[in-house]
């Protein structure tokens, strides 16, 4: 199968899948994100790594949240998913941030949706904060600045204390599963962070300075590739090595082979590119779409009105159980499930073993080019997994648009999003059933809260499921409460 020039791989998949996923008003929409994004994601995804493709697969369970992912697979465990694959797609959290705070959260809880050990979650903050100092002085960060960066991911502990979700859920689950506590987990891979960081004091410039670099972390040998860690530290030292040269930083990456080449490179591009005006004279098979996804962040984190993603709603979403059944009718168009209609862009390109279904390249309504397998005759989409197209999501003026009104209610960052996905009575939105038991678990699991959400749900449409899932997260917010308090 041919890949054209300027086709990109899972990392840039998951980073547009992260842009979709930021609201027009700033807040990271987690649920969406891990409910639909990532299960429907694995229809298409080129390059997938084990530990993602095996987080992804699990989310599609109802009774799993992004905070209760803790899946044991056949070949990954995810207390042990360590690699890149949240480093890779977190950019889009310090783009769309401008001069707000919350980037950091919002990193740490994108990647604890499919990365336990805190070699995948701290890579991927390491790899924020390199970005934002970049984005925001105009250089790449250097050696010292690495130091610093690494020595501020002990703030983590406190990131992830201080947000709901990740201190009554998903803290508990991790150290239990974890034999540790989350203090030590983080200051044992800030250790190796800076030991990493000073082996390579003294690498030269150039090409064979990067070769050095990938020397001196042996991130060329099988258990060190994909290190979330040692690939951050090696996106910032390519861009720092080829400072304001975003090609060179780009192909030396990508030419070094037995590394992991697509992610160190598209890291380092990000960081090389938030210091320069112009970018590569590469072809680029999706730019119109990745440039308006650009734009668009650029306006929300400048204050700005701009569109949100028009998902299904995330109260009666529910994934497909097969990979093939992401691919359907809506109307009688070729759609994909949770993301909207499907355009083939040519005819087939290969079947697909013994059966009649094909592969075949495909434009989604918004621009992004897939690679999916259809049935010959595809079967219709449930209603919950339709996406209505929002004209306004590819017309909208988005660097001249106007400032965002102020909300007229707190949803707080750390909260789960409502908009668009709750039930609507009266006129008004329903909390979701996540935002319904974030409150219940901040009470404390007072009697009455419990009971009283339990009562909100089972009077909804499909109120026997959302009950449901209901009790099961509470029942595993209560035994994570239970076990961090016999640790203590």
């Amino acid at each position: 199968m041919e890949l054209a020039a300027g086709s990109v791989s899972d990392d840039t998949q998951l980073r547009l899948a992260t842009c979709r996923s930021i609201r027009g008003d700033g807040v990271f929409d987690a649920e969406t994100f891990s409910k639909v994004e990532l299960p429907i994601w694995l229809a298409y995804a080129l390059g997938a790594g084990l530990g993602s493709r095996e987080a992804a697969a699990n989310l599609k369970r109802r009774d799993v949240t992004w905070a209760t992912n803790f899946f044991e697979g056949k070949r990954s465990i995810y207390v042990n998913g360590g690699g890149n694959g949240a480093a890779m797609r977190v950019q889009p959290h310090v783009w769309a941030a401008g001069k707000k705070d919350g980037w950091r959260t919002d990193v740490v809880v994108n990647a604890v949706c499919t990365h336990g050990h805190m070699r995948g979650i701290l890579g991927a903050l390491f790899h924020a904060i390199c970005l934002h100092r970049a984005l925001n002085s105009g250089d790449v960060p250097g050696p010292n600045d690495w130091q610093e960066a690494a020595s501020a991911l002990t703030q983590a502990s406190e990131l992830i204390r201080s947000h709901d979700l990740l201190d009554h859920l998903w803290l508990g689950l991790w150290e239990k599963q974890s034999a540790t506590s989350l203090e030590q987990g983080i200051g044992s891979v800030v250790r190796e962070l800076h030991e990493d960081l000073e082996a390579l004091e003294g690498i030269g410039p150039g090409a064979g300075g990067y070769e050095d670099a990938v020397e001196a972390l042996a991130a060329y040998r099988p258990e060190q590739r994909g290190s979330g860690t040692k690939t951050a530290i090696l996106a910032v030292v390519a861009a720092w090595l080829f400072d304001k040269n975003p090609a060179a930083a780009i192909s030396t990456c990508a030419n070094r082979l037995g590394t992991d080449t697509d992610s160190i490179a598209t890291m380092a591009g990000a960081l090389v590119g938030a210091t320069v005006d112009e970018e590569p004279d590469l072809a680029l098979v999706e730019r119109p779409y990745i440039v308006r996804e650009a734009e668009r962040l650029w306006a929300i984190g400048s204050g700005r009105d701009v569109p949100s993603f028009p998902y299904p709603s995330i109260m009666t979403w529910t994934a497909p159980s097969n990979q093939i059944d992401c691919v359907g009718l809506a109307d009688d168009q070729l759609a994909a499930a949770g993301l909207g209609p499907l355009y083939p862009a040519q005819e087939n390109v290969a079947s697909s073993g013994k059966t009649a279904d094909e592969w075949i390249w495909a434009d989604l309504w918004f621009g992004q080019r897939v690679l999916v397998k259809r049935r010959p005759r595809p079967k219709a989409l449930p209603k919950s997994q339709i996406v209505d197209p929002n004209d306004r999501y590819l017309t909208a003026s988005l660097l001249d648009a106007p400032m965002r009104p102020p909300r007229s209610r707190d949803h707080g960052r750390h909260k789960a999003p409502a908009r668009g996905n709750g039930a609507r009575v009266g006129g008004h939105e329903r909390a979701t059933l996540h935002e319904i038991t974030d409150d219940v678990i901040t009470t404390g699991f007072e009697p009455e809260a419990v009971g009283r959400a339990l009562i909100d749900l089972a009077e909804r449409d499909e109120g026997i499921e959302l009950a449901g899932q209901y009790a099961t997260i509470l029942a595993k917010a209560l035994l994570s409460r239970r076990d961090r308090g016999r640790q203590r």
